[in-house]
């Protein structure tokens, strides 16, 4: 594969089929235990860094992301509880408001993060990194921040609509996910991976 691609699947005939990570936008993976959920979460990660992206991370069990903790392309301290979630996601935002003026600054009016560095790179200026935030064990996340309604998940919310603008690929990861938790965020997710889960709900919730 080349460098910054993720295989997600083989043709009938044997093709394999693999695609830039970020071209697979924002995303729900679901899994239980011993599925395969954590093993993607660390490939798209890895494929992230090949392709010179940056990292924010949440790990609520500390156990999918602990060879990333001194990487230099994570950008602050992997969040490891609902309260470092929230943070994350709002630093993440803070990145989509920065980098929303320098898109302002621009000629040409730019509207997504590949022509925004063609006209960097073409006046000198800071070529913006793509990046990757993965919060695993979503529904637990929000759960222990007070549920749907949690400033949490609105801000959640918040980065799925904004974030793919501005270079910013959100992936929201499971061992199960609730209707009332996912719902709403669900319309931003433009790709799907399910591993084996537990319940048809979980199944129901993710389509």
């Amino acid at each position: 594969l080349e460098a910054g691609s993720v295989q997600i699947g083989v043709k009938a005939g044997g093709v394999e089929v693999s695609v830039p990570w970020y071209e697979l936008g924002h995303m729900l993976v679901a899994g239980i235990s011993g599925a395969g959920k954590s093993n993607f979460l660390r490939l798209l990660a890895y494929q992230a860094i090949a392709d010179g992206a940056h990292l924010m991370l949440c790990d609520l069990d500390e156990t999918t992301f602990p060879m990333l903790e001194n990487h230099p392309a994570l950008v602050q301290p992997t969040a490891s509880d609902a309260e470092g979630a929230l943070q994350l996601v709002r630093d993440a935002l803070a990145e989509c408001d920065r980098r929303a003026e320098l898109y302002k600054q621009a000629p040409g009016y730019p509207e997504k993060i590949e022509e925004y560095n063609l006209i960097a790179a073409r006046n000198g200026w800071e070529i913006l990194p793509r990046m990757l935030v993965v919060l695993d064990e979503f529904n637990a996340t929000v759960t222990a921040a007070g549920g749907p309604e949690s400033e949490l998940a609105k801000q959640v919310m918040s980065l799925a609509w904004r974030g793919r603008k501005f270079g910013l690929n959100l992936v929201l990861s499971a061992q199960e996910f609730s209707k009332g938790i996912i719902g709403k965020v669900q319309s931003h997710m433009q790709t799907v991976i399910c591993f084996r889960v537990q319940s048809h709900e979980t199944a129901r919730a993710v389509g």
